[in-house]
């Protein structure tokens, strides 16, 4: 007698870093119970190594992270045909652009299911950005069957700004969680990485480091926080501002904050890491002013580190941070009170340690991956035993 066929799942993401630093062991788990799971994104090294580390199918189909109608009509054109090929029972589209080729692709090819996770909405943008941004939600959720949301703020502002009806939406914790886990069981680690990361910068041990863990980009508050920065300096001597991540052309900072980052000596950069354990050990404050966020992951993992955070009042952040108890929310676009914020913890070590000790318990009690993996693997179990709408397993010549 032959033995049932896995049903096919299909991940797919924009870039391959999002599959790396989001779905460690996810992957893997759901192939052990009873899928057979493919990673799509774009061409890099890191997806190889996703489909090596989770001991999947990878598959590249180049996408790019702005609209570009041509190019992207030969990826919707690929993920079609890819599609067809796999006969996917559930198709599963991440980020704004990778999500909604998804979710058009896996119409077009009859697949079964289609899920459309939202890591973050435009809440901090404005104009004709922000019209087509929603635009592009709103109709990856239309085409979507389910429709998931990391945090409740999240899915609180995608029903505000009309994404989709309150009934598709489910929130499930299911990806941004999954790296806390590995930095608390390295908590031993961190004074010994304090002092070789800061040797290795030059910073004293005694100075105070306050840093930002992201992309260096005006949407993640970058110009507000050199303006702290460069406001606290003068108050405090020996406060550094260390910036881990990279620059993007696409997104380019003012003149003036391009200056400040070149000529401050107490602005530390260090580029993109992939392991952050040792920088964020260095530091005594993390600040994350972003303008917009899905449930960031900086902040998680900061929180487990034992460091208080000074992050924005808006959708994603509020459920990362306890305020009051493990760091401090302030307005978006408000340099003055991201300054006022991180002066009370610069002045006051006390309440570092409270807020930080406070953070590093509230990580352990939620850092538990796997009951929401167990949930998304019963939401993929309810969806794959929907019968077959039409995926013909055409080819594509």
């Amino acid at each position: 007698m032959q033995s049932q066929q896995k049903p096919v799942i299909i991940v797919q993401t924009t870039i391959p870093a999002t599959l790396k630093a989001f779905f460690k062991g996810q992957l893997r788990w759901l192939q052990d119970h009873g899928f057979e799971v493919h990673a799509v994104s774009s061409p890099g090294e890191a997806l190889g190594e996703v489909g090596r580390r989770e001991g999947i199918a990878a598959h590249a189909v180049p996408m790019t992270r702005r609209i570009t109608p041509v190019a992207d009509l030969l990826s919707l054109w690929r993920l079609v045909c890819l599609y067809r090929r796999l006969r996917p029972a559930i198709v599963h589209g991440f980020t704004p652009k990778a999500g909604l080729l998804a979710m058009i692709a896996a119409s077009l090819a009859g697949c079964q299911a289609k899920i459309y996770t939202v890591f973050g909405l435009p809440t901090g943008i404005h104009g004709f950005r922000k019209r087509l941004m929603l635009t592009v939600d709103r109709l990856s959720c239309a085409l979507a069957d389910v429709v998931f949301c990391e945090c409740e703020s999240i899915r609180e502002a995608a029903i505000d700004e009309g994404l989709t009806a309150a009934s598709k939406l489910k929130v499930l914790a299911a990806w941004n969680w999954s790296t806390v886990g590995g930095i608390l069981g390295r908590l031993d680690e961190r004074h010994e990485c304090r002092r070789r990361t800061r040797e290795l910068l030059r910073i004293p041990p005694q100075a105070l480091v306050v840093g930002f863990i992201g992309r260096i980009v005006p949407d993640k508050g970058i110009e507000e926080l050199l303006a702290a920065h460069t406001t606290l300096g003068k108050e405090f001597p020996e406060l550094y501002l260390m910036l881990v991540g990279g620059c993007e052309a696409e997104q380019p900072l003012s003149p003036a904050a391009v200056e400040a980052l070149r000529a401050n000596p107490r602005v530390v950069r260090v580029g993109v890491q992939e392991d952050i354990v040792p920088y964020l050990a260095a530091m005594d404050i993390l600040l994350h002013p972003s303008y917009r966020e899905g449930l960031p992951t900086v902040p998680l993992e900061a929180a487990a580190m034992g460091l208080p955070v000074v992050t924005t009042s808006i959708p994603g952040c509020v459920d990362a941070v306890v305020d009051g108890l493990t760091g401090i929310l302030v307005p978006p676009r408000d340099s003055q009170a991201l300054t006022r914020a991180t002066r009370m913890l610069l002045y006051n070590p006390e309440l570092r340690r409270t807020m930080g000790e406070a953070g590093r318990t509230w990580a352990r009690q939620n850092c538990n991956i796997y009951p929401a993996w167990e949930e998304l693997l019963r939401q993929y179990n309810q969806l794959a035993q929907v019968p077959l709408r039409g995926c013909n397993g055409a080819t594509c010549t």
